[in-house]
């Protein structure tokens, strides 16, 4: 039997300009303890959790900062994820995509 821990998060761009290709934003992530009593957020979180405090009781939610988890996907996914919300797209750019377009975005002036 395959496991899959759900993954939730908020990301906080309120205000964010469309043309933003780099916008730095606050993005929670809150973390399934019930799936796998705390195995997956003491593996990836900077403090020890103690999963009798939550299971059927409380929420984690945790702040980036607060995370080990900070590769080189994370500001990909999250500023792919303000510009489909911004632009209206249908579909997340891929880390590719994402390459070429920002490397568009280098060569066009700056509106001021």
């Amino acid at each position: 039997m395959t496991r899959l821990i759900d993954y939730y998060g908020v990301t906080f761009d309120h205000l964010v300009p469309a043309d933003d290709i780099n916008p730095e934003v606050l993005q929670i992530n809150i973390a399934e303890i019930e799936d796998d009593n705390g195995v997956y957020a003491n593996k990836w979180l900077l403090f020890a959790v103690d999963p009798a405090e939550f299971i059927g009781k409380k929420v984690l939610a945790v702040p980036r900062c607060c995370q080990k988890r900070k590769g080189t996907q994370d500001r990909w996914r999250v500023n792919a994820l303000v510009d489909q919300r911004a632009n209206g797209l249908e579909f997340l750019k891929g880390p590719e995509e994402w390459k070429v377009y920002l490397r568009s975005q280098e060569t066009r002036p700056i509106n001021k």
